[in-house]
């Protein structure tokens, strides 16, 4: 199962259709949009072998999709994105913003899964090291008191 979260904008689900018809019949894919509490969220996280994270290089900032997904230990199909780089490193699976290599990272993870799950599960203890909530208010904390003092 092939899970893809967020808003439906033209230039990540217009590759759909397209990605459909590159992998075999028996690939199917979810769709969850913006209106799921968080438990809600995790589960359907939890119920896909990976999420799709089709952005353009530039258009993507801090993917929190690829963030949340990575904290459940679901492997990420994410277009290779300086934002989304940043955040999870390498933990993501890459592919540039084409059709067809988004199909080769997804065939390898289904095919792969297990190492594709350990990948995940890695990226899943660098998210809870790195990107929690905690630290993100201590970090922006520190900032404004050095803004402040300048």
């Amino acid at each position: 199962v092939v899970g893809y979260v967020g808003r439906k904008a033209t230039y990540k689900v217009g590759l759909i259709p397209r990605i459909v018809s590159l992998l075999p019949p028996y690939y199917r894919f979810k769709f969850a949009g913006g209106n799921l509490d968080d438990d809600q969220l995790c589960d359907f996280y939890n119920s896909c072998h990976l999420i799709l994270v089709p952005s353009p290089p530039y258009a993507e900032g801090f993917s929190l999709v690829t963030v949340e997904a990575l904290a459940c230990g679901t492997p990420v199909v994410a277009t290779d994105s300086p934002a989304i780089r940043e955040a999870v490193n390498d933990y993501a699976f890459y592919s540039e913003y084409k059709v067809e290599g988004l199909v080769e990272k997804i065939k390898w993870i289904i095919e792969n899964y297990e190492d594709a799950k350990r990948k995940a599960l890695e990226g899943r203890k660098y998210v809870e090291k790195n990107l929690n909530w905690d630290k993100t208010a201590a970090m922006n904390l520190k900032l404004y008191k050095e803004l402040l003092q300048t």
